[in-house]
């Protein structure tokens, strides 16, 4: 067990779907996000941003490529709703609001 930190498998495949995607490659995706990963007991890491609450834009990513309005916009509003006040780098914020619209 690790005393600090997620467990290096822990966002594993949540930043291999978010390759995925970025790659055009959806329906790899799609499997690794089933599932929420769970925080780390031992709170917050530096990588925690990476993984969560990126995992519900992702999520929200992939339901709007196949298509599925109404969960895609689940997912981003979630996803805003945890992202905090700090945008991230790669605009996701901006990319749900809009996808929301603007809510």
């Amino acid at each position: 067990m690790f005393e600090a930190g997620q467990e290096p498998d822990a966002i594993a495949p949540v930043l291999l779907a978010w390759t995925y995607l970025e790659t055009g490659r959806a329906p790899a995706a799609a499997p690794l996000l089933k599932t929420i990963p769970a925080p780390s007991l031992n709170g917050a890491d530096a990588l925690m941003s990476f993984s969560f609450p990126r995992f519900y834009y992702l999520r929200g990513e992939e339901a709007a490529r196949e298509g599925k309005t109404s969960a895609a916009q689940a997912d981003y509003r979630l996803f805003l709703k945890l992202s905090g006040p700090d945008p991230l780098k790669w605009g996701e914020e901006q990319k749900a609001r809009a996808a929301v619209g603007g809510s």
